[in-house]
Formats: structure tokens, C-alpha cells, sequence
């Protein structure tokens, strides 16, 4: 019984492309939430150029016009935030107490092997760890797309 070899050549060209597919890939797993970022930033250019172009008509520079919509909406985005920060930061501490109980007696009622097991469990601190690390990187991502805004908005 023969058996047909067959034997596949890859030549450089294609293995260049496939490699060059595979990077783009890579870099889009990495980078696409930095586009989704500018994006947004983009997006709000658009939204405020009407604006920023009637004040422009009104004899006010673009320079000077277009940072001040952007500071201006964030100061009002900010303000907002402070205003509300005081209720849902005692609401925030409510509910952790509340889950603290609800835990605890959920763990007063489980099996001695079970509860053993579980009494050095620290989830909600780890949790309430990430979603601080979440805001922070959330924030960071806001002032970024306002800049991005703020350049597309200067540039006209």
C-alpha cells in the first residue's frame, strides 16, 4: 500500500501576512477599548460643534470657546456627581452592612465543614476593591475622551 505524501509550502508573503493578521488581532484585543474612548470623544465633538460654531459667529474664538463648552460640561457632569455622592454613599454603606448580615447569617446556617471553609473569605472587600480600580480607570477613560473632544473641537 503507497502512501501519497503530499508536502505544503508556506512561502515568506503568506507567512508574512498571516503574521501581520495575527498582530492586528493581538493589537486590536489590547487597544480597542482606548478606540471606543476616542470614538466617544469623537462623538462628542460632533454633538458640541454647533455650539462651539454659533459662538464662533458671535465673534468668540474657536481656541478659546471650544475648552470652555468641554470644562463647562464637566464641571456640570462633576457638580452633578458631588450632589449625588452624598445619598449614594450612605446608601453604599447601607447596602454593605446589609450584605455583611445577609452573609453572615447565611453562614450561621450552613454546615460546620461548609462554614469552616468559608470563614476567611473576604469577597466583598476584593470586589469592592475592583470595581474602585473599575471607577478609577472609568474616570481616566472620561477625561481622555473630553481631551480628545476638546482637540477635534480647537481643530474645527
Amino acid at each position: 500500500m503507497s502512501r501519497d505524501s503530499r508536502r505544503v509550502e508556506i512561502t515568506t508573503g503568506t507567512f508574512l501576512r498571516g503574521l501581520a493578521v495575527v498582530t492586528a488581532v493581538w493589537l486590536w484585543f489590547r487597544l480597542w477599548q482606548w478606540a471606543l474612548v476616542f470614538l466617544v470623544g469623537a462623538f462628542l465633538a460632533v454633538a458640541l460643534e454647533p455650539v462651539v460654531r454659533w459662538l464662533e459667529e458671535r465673534r468668540l474664538r474657536r481656541g478659546f470657546t471650544a475648552p470652555a463648552i468641554v470644562l463647562l460640561g464637566a464641571a456640570a457632569l462633576a457638580a452633578l456627581l458631588y450632589l449625588s455622592g452624598a445619598s449614594l454613599s450612605d446608601e453604599s454603606r447601607l447596602l454593605t452592612s446589609r450584605i455583611r448580615e445577609t452573609q453572615d447569617a447565611l453562614v450561621a446556617r450552613l454546615p460546620p465543614e461548609i462554614a469552616s471553609q468559608l470563614s476567611g473569605y473576604e469577597g466583598l472587600g476584593s470586589q469592592l476593591s475592583q470595581l474602585g480600580r473599575m471607577l478609577i480607570g472609568g474616570l481616566a477613560a472620561l477625561v481622555v475622551a473630553l481631551v480628545v473632544a476638546m482637540y477635534l473641537l480647537i481643530d474645527g
